[in-house]
């Protein structure tokens, strides 16, 4: 099976995922038609934007984390493709609850919802992980066992921060937001393997 068809396939979900967002943006409803109403219309809109670059920041790190891994790759069989593929289910989904959040941003349950999205995600994207290391499936010249503890360190972090986000949304949910915003900045800087030197890449 190609990696190069994989890839597309995914980065097509991906790119789909991340353009929805968009469409849960409501142009602001003016009670009178002058700047200041504008202004304000759009600033009440704030939790809108928030959730939608939070969620956008989100699909676009497990794309870049998708290549970083497929970049060490020495195989790639049916049952990683599997994976792969329930992955972009999940993150497919992500559209959904940034609506809700957007919608009833005010409630707590809307806000633990979101959270509960992202960690459900965030632990099946650690197994992914887990499962490819386990089994092998990286190529030992290609990548380091030390980077792939300091990778398996850095993606468990995701767990963490969604268990204290949803843990205190019911009594602090603009926090949680705060923390679900601040997670996704954390993994835009580049980490292992990320970071790392490939000198090939495997077969497409």
């Amino acid at each position: 099976m190609k990696l190069s068809r994989i890839e597309s396939y995914s980065d097509a979900v991906f790119a789909i995922a991340a353009t929805v967002l968009v469409l849960e943006i409501r142009v602001p409803v003016l009670l009178r038609h002058d700047p200041s109403a504008f202004w304000h219309g759009l600033f009440v809109l704030w939790p809108q934007f928030l959730a939608y670059v939070t969620s956008f920041l989100v699909i676009g790190i497990y794309w870049l984390n998708q290549h970083s891994v497929f970049m060490y790759l020495a195989r790639i069989d049916r049952p990683v493709v599997w994976r792969n593929l329930i992955l972009l289910l999940m993150v497919s989904f992500i559209p959904f609850p940034t609506a809700v959040i957007t919608q009833y941003g005010d409630m707590a349950a809307a806000v633990t919802f979101y959270g509960l999205t992202l960690l459900v995600i965030s632990i099946y994207a650690n197994y992914t992980w887990w499962y490819i290391v386990r089994h092998r499936y990286l190529d030992d010249a290609l990548i380091s066992a030390e980077s792939v503890k300091a990778a398996t360190l850095r993606y468990g972090l995701g767990i963490a921060f969604y268990v204290v986000a949803v843990a205190i949304s019911t009594f602090a949910p603009r926090v949680s937001i705060a923390l679900y915003f601040l997670s996704a900045v954390f993994y835009l800087v580049a980490g292992e393997p990320e970071r790392g030197k490939a000198t090939t890449v495997a077969k497409r």
